[in-house]
C-alpha cells in the first residue's frame, strides 16, 4: 500500500520525490505553497511509509490511482521519470519536471545521463553498504552544509527499505520514456540545477527542441530548494 499525505487548500498539486527520499523532502516547499494549493505528497514504493509493490512495472499504475484528475504534477529526479509515465494514465493540468530526464543512464544515442559503468558501480556499493552509499549520494546533490543536513534529516526520519532502494535504481536503469515525451503536451516546464552531477544542465537544448520551457537554477540536483523556484 502506498502512503500519501495532503496539506492545504486550493488547486490540486501532487509532488513525487526522488530516489532514497520520501514526501518529507518537500516540507519546506509545502510550507511555502500550502495556502495556494491542496498539496499531496506520495511516498514511492519501499520509500518513507510506503510498502513495496510486486514489481516496478506497477509503480506508475498504482501511484496514478492516488492522483486527483486535473492536478499539477511535479516530479523530482526519479519522481520526474515516473511522472512522464503517469501522464499517459491520468488527465493532468500540467507537469513540471525537476532535475529529471526521460532516460537516466547514458547510451550510444543518449549523452544526458549517468555513465553506465558508474551507475552499476553505485548499484554494487548499495548492495554491500546501503546506508553509507545513501549518505554518499546525498553529498553529490547539495551545494551547502545546510542542504546536506536537511536532506540527511529527511532520510533519517523516513528511511527507505533496501528493497525500495534497489528497485528504485532498477527503475532508473530500465526505463526510457523519450518516446512518451513526444506524446505529452502537459509538460510545461523543466527545472535544472547548474551544478547537477546527475542530470546535466546541457539537456536544456534537448527539451527546448521539444517545445518545453527550461529554467536553470544555481545549485545541484535539488533546485526546488532554490529561492527562485516557482510553480
Amino acid at each position: 500500500m502506498l502512503y500519501s499525505s495532503t496539506y492545504g487548500t486550493g488547486e490540486d498539486l501532487v509532488l513525487l520525490h526522488g530516489w532514497g527520499f520520501s514526501g518529507s523532502i518537500f516540507d519546506k516547499f509545502i510550507e511555502k505553497y500550502k495556502d495556494l494549493y491542496r498539496i499531496t505528497t506520495i511516498d514511492l514504493p519501499g520509500h518513507g511509509n510506503s510498502k513495496s509493490l510486486d514489481s516496478i512495472s506497477s509503480w506508475s499504475k498504482e501511484i496514478a490511482k492516488i492522483i486527483p484528475k486535473n492536478s499539477i504534477l511535479i516530479g523530482w529526479s526519479l519522481g520526474g521519470l515516473i511522472a512522464i509515465d503517469i501522464a499517459s494514465r491520468v488527465k493532468l493540468r500540467k507537469i513540471i519536471l525537476v532535475a529529471s530526464t526521460p532516460k537516466f543512464v547514458q547510451s550510444e544515442d543518449w549523452i544526458y545521463g549517468i555513465n553506465e559503468k558508474h551507475f552499476y558501480d553505485f548499484h554494487s556499493s548499495l548492495s554491500s553498504n546501503p546506508q553509507k552509499t545513501l549518505k554518499r549520494f546525498i553529498s553529490l546533490q547539495v551545494s551547502s552544509k545546510d542542504q546536506y543536513k536537511y536532506l540527511e534529516a529527511s532520510i533519517d526520519n523516513n528511511k527507505p527499505t533496501d528493497r525500495g532502494l534497489n528497485e528504485g535504481l532498477d527503475y532508473l536503469l530500465k526505463y526510457d520514456f523519450r518516446n512518451l515525451i513526444e506524446q505529452i503536451a502537459d509538460i510545461t516546464k523543466v527545472y535544472l540545477g547548474e551544478k547537477d552531477t546527475l542530470v546535466p544542465s546541457s539537456i536544456k537544448s534537448w527539451y527546448e527542441k521539444k517545445g518545453i520551457q527550461v529554467a536553470i537554477l544555481s545549485g545541484g540536483h535539488i533546485p526546488f530548494l532554490d529561492d527562485n523556484f516557482e510553480i
